[in-house]
């Protein structure tokens, strides 16, 4: 495998890593609303947001490297 397609690989792991965090983070949030905790949940939302952008900005790096190699 070429070290570009590597580099991509490793993204994407990265990618679902972040997309697994933001997954616990919501299930904390949802139990701390239906607790009432509307502090400790809205927090969770944030982190839920924040590994949102890492995954989607992840996403932007892969789709701006393949287009830097795309044939049209």
């Amino acid at each position: 495998m070429s070290d570009s397609f590597e580099i991509q690989a490793d993204r994407l792991e990265v990618m679902v890593e972040e997309m697994q965090k933001a997954i616990a983070h919501a299930r904390i949030a949802a139990s701390h609303f239906r607790e009432g905790e509307v502090p400790r949940a809205a927090a969770h939302v944030l982190a839920i947001q924040g590994h949102l952008a890492k995954s989607a900005s992840l996403v932007q790096e892969i789709s701006e490297q393949h287009s830097r190699h795309a044939l049209v």
